[in-house]
């Protein structure tokens, strides 16, 4: 089979062919019609005595016309016109019939002269056959037997015509088809190649073929877009070298692998043509000319930088929100411990005269407990469940007041100066809350000055954020709107961080200290985003550091805080002291009838809602844990309300107030205390639930 020819010209080839042997086709019907009918009228008739049936039923149609004439013909007057005529058709009877075959000619030409000789030999006018007739007759049936012999090499050659044209226009039709396929199919191939390169085009991922040797011989425009390098400047290039590819293990490892089972994939470092650091998932297939021959690598890497980091942020907030949750329930039970302890020193110092030996010990116990306490009040800050009693105030009047308080536990070395505005906009904060912020913040600046000595500023300020300066905050910047701002900067001269400490500063427990506990910059961290606020960090090695926490300016008007006033703190009532923490409950109980209440005990929800509907009409309060097992303290309140709609709850919890009073917000509280607390402080707060 010859080599294939162009679609559009095999195709007119194929057509102008089979056209042509059409036309030949209709000509041949054309001049055989006649034929066919004679065909399809002596159907009926064996295909072997058709051309001689058909030569004796001329002859016999041409003898009945001829006889009445040549039966009355006069003696020598065969050659009038009308004989001329019947011997004309019996001529061309016989010739037919010689053209038609060798039987039906013989048989027409014997019956003939038979014919004639009966017709002759019964007329008395006519005589009977000559030598001359019979000469005239044998060289009529020669020529016959030559008309015979041509129709038999006509049909003859025109069978094998025939046969070579059905056989020719068989080839062509099927060449036809063969030419049309093929060249259909380099057409659907051509146009898929189209596809597969204008999809590699479009593919946001790097689709590279590589040799060997890691030249790269194919960059597609996800290519060019992921790295930078336009195609005419990566084609040629070794991969490795042009992208700066970190492997995860030995190139020689993958490529062994690649040959070995056709595929590897894995995660690559790689460097945009600007510098910036890409990490990528790669897939490598191996590239081959047979199965034996392997040429080169065919390569799809996948950015997944994003991914990357988004996965590195989540499981750092995983583990500052697991960490959370435990800081949270260790602050919990911790306080619940302190509030045993500062419980029962309050109690025992107000047994106690003033001159008491003792006394100054129950004191250092009292004070261990509150540092104890503040420590608790750290991690509940870094959980997020510090305790919040919200006011607008003016951050100034506030660092003025902390900062006279701190001074005297920063090192000699440091010096600390203050520059805060005057007539600042209120912010709606907890004062407690931003002290352990500020007191935090000045501690850290103070430690981080050497011997050498150095300065630890604190200013205060008002700015107006937009977004733009938003993107640019190092920790709770999803928090902000912009708007106005007010700021509080603490800056030290000390010797700086770097960029791997600067990304640990906010974790637990971190710390660049001999000796810390590393909570005091995360204990700020949770503070300023349960403030909706947020911190910004300027630090380089050898300049110093400086941290700016922004808060949102308040509408309202500053409210100084009130002055304390001494009250009276004893009263009358029964109160059920309702905890799971049998120090509490004891602490409680001890606290209140040092009062001059009288108490009830339960352990859980479900033991004080059977207490209370025991005697409900002897109860004046229920003082109520927040969390409990069972029955938690929402539950509780819920069935105790069911019993009496009247009934009065002072909740207590180690966890802030703002989030209980959320969670019980319309159910009726009479108040809230936080744990730990001391007997005054819990007689003071019993005394405001019944009093109001």
């Amino acid at each position: 089979m010859g080599a294939i020819p162009s679609y559009p010209k095999a195709v007119k080839t194929g057509k102008m062919i089979v056209a042509e042997q059409r036309q030949r086709m209709v000509r041949k019907s054309e001049t055989s019609a006649a034929e066919r009918w004679l065909d399809r009228a002596t159907a009926w008739i064996p295909a072997r005595l058709r051309a001689s049936v058909i030569s004796l039923f001329a002859l016999a149609v041409v003898t009945l016309a001829a006889y009445p004439f040549l039966h009355s013909l006069p003696r020598g007057s065969r050659g009038t016109p009308v004989g001329l005529v019947f011997s004309f058709l019996y001529l061309l009877v016989l010739l037919g019939s010689s053209w038609l075959g060798y039987l039906s000619g013989i048989l027409t030409w014997a019956s003939l002269i038979f014919i004639l000789s009966a017709i002759l030999n019964r007329s008395q006018r006519v005589r009977a056959l000559d030598f001359e007739s019979v000469v005239r007759l044998g060289l009529v049936f020669v020529v016959s037997l030559l008309i015979s012999a041509l129709g038999a090499n006509r049909r003859r050659r025109e069978a094998e015509l025939v046969s070579a044209a059905d056989d020719l226009e068989r080839r062509v039709e099927e060449r036809t088809l063969e030419v049309t396929t093929a060249a259909r199919e380099a057409r659907q191939h051509a146009n898929s190649l189209r596809e597969q390169a204008q999809l590699l085009d479009l593919a946001h991922d790097g689709i590279l073929s590589l040799d060997w040797d890691g030249t790269i011989r194919f960059w597609n425009r996800g290519a060019e877009r992921m790295y930078g390098w336009t195609a005419h400047e990566a084609v040629g290039k070794i991969s490795y070298e042009l992208l700066k590819t970190e492997f995860p293990e030995p190139l020689a490892s993958i490529e062994d692998k690649v040959a070995t089972t056709g595929y590897w994939d894995g995660e690559l470092g790689h460097t945009r043509k600007d510098g910036t650091k890409l990490c990528v998932a790669s897939r490598w297939a191996a590239r081959r000319e047979s199965r034996e021959n392997l040429t080169g690598f065919l390569e799809i890497n996948t950015d997944i930088t994003e991914r990357r980091n988004i996965e590195e942020q989540l499981r750092h907030t995983a583990k500052l929100e697991s960490l959370g949750v435990l800081a949270g329930g260790v602050a919990h039970d911790f306080n619940n411990l302190l509030t045993g302890i500062l419980g029962n020193s309050s109690l025992a110092m107000d047994h106690l005269g003033p001159n008491h030996p003792s006394r100054e010990l129950l004191e250092e116990v009292m004070h261990a407990a509150e540092r104890a306490a503040d420590l608790t009040r750290q991690l509940l800050a870094y959980a997020g469940k510090g305790r919040f009693v919200m006011r607008t105030l003016d951050l100034s009047d506030l660092v003025r007041e902390i900062v006279g308080l701190v001074h005297a536990t920063i090192p000699k070395q440091a010096q600390l100066r203050v520059q805060v505005a005057d007539n600042l906009p209120g912010i709606d904060a907890d004062p407690g809350q931003l002290q352990q912020i500020v007191m935090n913040l000045v501690i850290n600046g103070a430690e981080a000055i050497g011997s050498e000595g150095g300065s630890v500023l604190v200013r205060t300020g008002v700015q107006d954020v937009d977004a733009h300066y938003i993107s640019t905050m190092s920790s709770a910047g999803e928090l902000l709107k912009p708007g106005q701002y007010v700021t509080l900067e603490v800056h030290d001269t000390g010797a700086g961080m770097d960029e791997a400490t600067l990304a640990k500063i906010f974790d637990p427990f971190f710390t660049t200290k001999f000796a810390g506990r590393g909570l005091g910059l995360s204990a700020v961290l949770g503070i300023v985003r349960a403030h909706q606020g947020a911190l910004k960090v300027y630090s380089r090695p050898g300049q110093g550091t400086t941290f700016k926490v922004l808060f949102r300016a308040s509408a309202n008007h500053v409210v100084r805080a009130p002055q304390p006033e001494k009250r009276e703190l004893s009263g009358v009532g029964t109160v059920l002291v309702v905890d799971d923490e049998e120090v509490v409950r004891i602490t409680a109980k001890h606290a209140l009838e040092r009062y001059g209440y009288r108490t009830m005990l339960a352990n859980d929800g479900a033991d004080a809602l059977a207490t209370y509907r025991d005697q409900p009409g002897k109860i004046h309060l229920v003082l109520l844990d927040l969390t409990m097992p069972v029955m938690n303290g929402e539950e509780t309140l819920r069935h105790l309300q069911a019993v009496n709609p009247e009934v009065r709850v002072l909740l207590s919890s180690g966890y802030n107030e703002i989030e209980a009073v959320q969670r019980f917000a319309g159910k009726g509280l009479a108040g809230f205390i936080q744990k730990p607390y001391t007997a005054a402080g819990l007689a003071e707060k019993v005394k405001e639930a019944l009093v109001g």
